[in-house]
């Protein structure tokens, strides 16, 4: 495996990359965005990764059932998940265009 992925085979995530992420997300909140930013990264999943995007919401639906507040741990679960989907897509094209 090369050193941009994990022994599992998962993209490692650069500093680049996060930057980058972390700059759209500032944006977005600055331009009071936010809700809208995280919108289109979801309809991007479902559309893209749909059998992801089930899991991800059975995942979600099941831990509110354990949370005291499930609607902000349920809301918690899929930005974390939306947040991880999207680093990891991000750095696998930039891999892909660095090796060609």
């Amino acid at each position: 495996m090369s050193e941009k992925y994990t022994s599992e085979g998962m993209p490692l995530v650069n500093e680049a990359v996060l930057e980058v992420f972390l700059r759209n997300v500032d944006r977005t909140g600055l331009e009071g965005r936010t809700a809208s930013f995280f919108s289109e990264l979801s309809r991007d999943i479902q559309q893209k990764n749909p059998v992801f995007w089930k899991e991800i919401m059975q995942y979600k639906s099941d831990s509110e059932n354990y949370s005291p507040n499930p609607r902000d741990h349920g809301l918690g679960v899929l930005a974390g998940a939306i947040i991880a989907y999207e680093l990891l897509r991000r750095q696998a094209e930039t891999n892909q265009l660095e090796t060609g």
